[in-house]
């Protein structure tokens, strides 16, 4: 498929009869019935879970900038993900706060060997973006590879292929503001199924820890300064366990995780701690899914001594909505400077 270039103005020029002919179709919810493909999916990127501001910084792993986070879109299609040869028709309203050469917008998997492209050839891209103006359109991808795990739209500029067909160059991170576009509802899911299918009420997930992994290792954990690590200073000992597997959709403010463990630590530890963590690519890898995060709340163990059994029985009520079914538990316990302890560990599962 040749790629689309969508300049500036013919965005612009186009956006009266788009809205006119399509809002009343393509902009409400499709028809389809959940789970027959090929189907047609609307988003309007501004309703992403991500929310209405978009980063684009420089890319640590390639030469371009793109999207940190990205829009995400997965919280929509959970129980019906797009397929190949769905239709996802794109709503777009935006400005940017610097001048782009030329800017790429693409559908992607990032759970699939971290970034799979599900329409390579349909990518939507936009020339000769100035600082401030709004563009506002639709466009139409046809998807050539099924969604697995998320649905979201990354924006990248300064690509290889850009560059060496003579694009300018913006070295510059750029902020993107996204619009509600009129008349335009994102496709949900939830809103096609029976009211017998859609799912009522706080869930209770049961994760026990023995049946994860035989044995934990905690090591040491360094404060990050100014976006490095400084490997001089000790934080606490920390470890994440992933209960990933357990999950068919991500937890939701008001989900109940109860915890169990048998095991015994190689060292004494005044207080173990746990809290549970979002560690979706969207979310930078990090956000914390419990507000209370005092001794109170996140002590499982206290007082455990070397070679001894220990049991958990820890129940967390989610207060942040997960972006992925990414999930870990953060365990840690406190350095004290005064001894220089504990120390790293092993933490070995005892079975019943």
């Amino acid at each position: 498929m040749k790629k689309t270039f969508v300049k500036a103005a013919i965005a612009l020029v186009a956006t009266a009869f788009t809205f006119m002919s399509c809002a009343s179709t393509s902009g409400s919810k499709s028809s389809a019935p959940t789970s027959v493909h090929p189907r047609e999916y609307t988003i309007d990127l501004a309703e992403s879970a991500t929310g209405t501001t978009i980063h684009v910084v420089k890319n640590q792993y390639d030469v371009n900038h793109q999207s940190d986070p990205a829009m995400d879109f997965t919280k929509f299609v959970r129980k019906d993900k797009p397929q190949a040869g769905d239709t996802v028709h794109m709503y777009y309203k935006f400005s940017a706060d610097h001048d782009i050469s030329i800017a790429r917008f693409s559908l992607i998997d990032p759970t699939v060997n971290y970034w799979l492209e599900l329409a390579a050839d349909g990518a939507m891209e936009f020339e000769n973006i100035v600082a401030g103006e709004i563009y506002e359109g639709s466009y139409d991808i046809v998807l050539q590879n099924s969604v697995s795990g998320e649905f979201k739209v990354y924006i990248s500029y300064n690509n290889k292929d850009h560059v060496e067909a003579g694009y300018a160059k913006q070295e510059d991170a750029t902020d993107f503001t996204l619009y509600d576009v009129d008349g335009v509802e994102t496709t949900d899911v939830l809103k096609e199924l029976p009211a017998s299918e859609v799912p009522v009420g706080p869930k209770t997930i049961k994760i026990n820890l023995n049946e994860i992994s035989a044995f934990t290792e905690v090591k040491t954990g360094h404060p990050w300064i100014n976006g490095s690590q400084d490997m001089s200073q000790i934080e606490n000992y920390q470890a994440d366990i992933s209960y990933m597997s357990l999950l068919e959709e991500p937890p939701v403010p008001g989900d109940i995780l109860e915890i169990y463990w048998k095991a015994k630590a190689d060292i004494d530890i005044p207080a173990l701690k746990m809290f549970p963590v979002d560690h979706s690519a969207s979310v930078g890898w990090w956000k914390e899914m419990v507000d209370d995060r005092s001794d109170e709340n996140v002590i499982i163990a206290a007082d455990i001594k070397a070679g001894e059994t220990f049991e958990v029985f820890k129940t967390f009520v989610i207060d942040v909505e997960a972006a992925s079914t990414d999930c870990n538990l953060r365990l840690y316990y406190d350095y004290d400077p005064e001894t220089n302890g504990p120390g790293p560990c092993t933490i070995i599962r005892v079975k019943d």
